[in-house]
């Protein structure tokens, strides 16, 4: 028995297409084609599976040995479109597809429709604001008819549809895809965790200054046998359960808004996991575990991206705490002066401590990074 289903926007939000392909999988129709052009799906009717789906876009279809080692396989394909399948239970999943093709194409495909919207949006106030002065200043208002009413109208209300539509659909799908590695990671890790063990909480202020000194401390605790389970939404909170001892590397990295998100899928793929990964739109952080048994991974490359990564630390923390401390020196002398003419008083005095205090932690927040710059720079090894 075959069964067609048509999907106009289903590329909108492949993740949301992933759960229902698994859905009339778990119904018993297994899909057996599916044409990118004319948006159509094709099912089979078979026995009942529960099989976990993955759409990807790009121009090879070959899947890595990792990949193919851990179930997954090409269901259908059509173009640049491939729609692999998974029929190992979803916990016992370890790698994932990447998801950097879909991730620049639906980029690209909401670009293009905010720019239309823009353009639709600002080629409409001209002849609204018009008219409306109009209408204020008493003017008469003649509407022309036209033959092509309905046409125009028809467009319009197309238009005014479809467009605002995509382009949310299309921005809410990339932000998803940017953040569901983040979530599938944290699934797996809690679903090996035992509902027994008491969770131990840690905190850590102001790691940013120094990632090496946090990376030294995540390892220190799995040695000790806190293993690592979650980290809070603001980075401070660290969640820990006391299990056996273990060699876990961690990395603490402040990368590129580029990198997303195909940066993290290169990382996973040789045994990274992503457990933190920062939602500022300044400070882009991201920290990741791997666990090995003798020799400790390596997450970057060489040394000089190693050193690069430093610099940009260092450069980014300094210049910003820098300034603002070179900002407090000057309204100290200025308030200084002015105090020395007018006299000092209990307030005045308040005010130079609170303005000193200050001062000496926008100096020490401003050195920190330079001195995690000069660690990385004196070691040998890559990190």
């Amino acid at each position: 028995m075959i069964e067609k289903k048509f999907r106009p926007f289903w590329s909108y939000d492949v993740q949301k297409t992933e759960s229902w392909l698994a859905e009339l999988a778990r119904d018993g129709w297994r899909l057996v084609q599916f044409n990118s052009k004319t948006r159509q799906f094709i099912f089979q009717k078979s026995q009942p599976k529960k099989v976990t789906y993955h759409i990807e876009f790009q121009r090879s279809h070959l899947l890595s040995h990792s990949l193919i080692e851990e179930g997954w396989e090409k269901a259908v394909q059509s173009g640049k479109w491939i729609i692999l399948c998974n029929e190992r239970p979803s916990s016992e999943i370890r790698a994932f597809p990447l998801h950097e093709g879909i991730y620049k194409r639906t980029r690209k495909w909401m670009y293009l429709y905010m720019a239309v919207f823009g353009y639709m949006v600002i080629s409409s106030l001209l002849p609204l604001s018009l008219t409306i002065m109009s209408l204020v200043s008493g003017s008469d208002v003649t509407i022309v008819g036209s033959p092509y009413w309905l046409v125009t109208i028809f467009a319009a209300v197309v238009f005014w549809s479809l467009v605002p539509y995509s382009t949310i659909k299309l921005y809410r799908s990339n932000q998803r895809l940017m953040n569901s590695q983040q979530s599938i990671d944290r699934a797996l890790k809690q679903s090996k965790a035992k509902k027994e063990v008491k969770e131990v909480r840690k905190w850590k202020f102001g790691w940013q200054f120094s990632p090496d000194k946090l990376e030294e401390w995540l390892e220190k605790m799995e040695e000790e046998g806190y293993q690592l389970q979650r980290i809070s939404f603001s980075g401070v909170r660290y969640h820990f359960v006391k299990h056996s001892s273990r060699k876990v590397r961690y990395a603490v990295d402040y990368y590129k808004k580029s990198h997303q998100p195909g940066y993290f899928d290169i990382h996973r793929e040789t045994g990274w996991r992503l457990m933190f990964v920062s939602k500022s739109t300044f400070s882009k952080w991201a920290i990741c575990s791997k666990e090995y048994t003798e020799i400790p991974p390596q997450f970057y490359s060489d040394r000089e991206e190693k050193m690069d990564h430093a610099k940009r630390v260092a450069v980014t923390f300094t210049s910003i705490y820098g300034t603002l401390t070179f900002l407090y020196v000057i309204n100290f002398t200025m308030l200084l002066d002015i105090q020395t003419h007018a006299g000092v008083d209990r307030l005045s005095w308040m005010l130079y401590i609170i303005y000193g205090v200050v001062v000496v932690e926008f100096v020490w927040l401003a050195i920190k990074p330079i001195a995690y710059y000069l660690r990385v720079k004196k070691s040998k090894q890559i990190s």
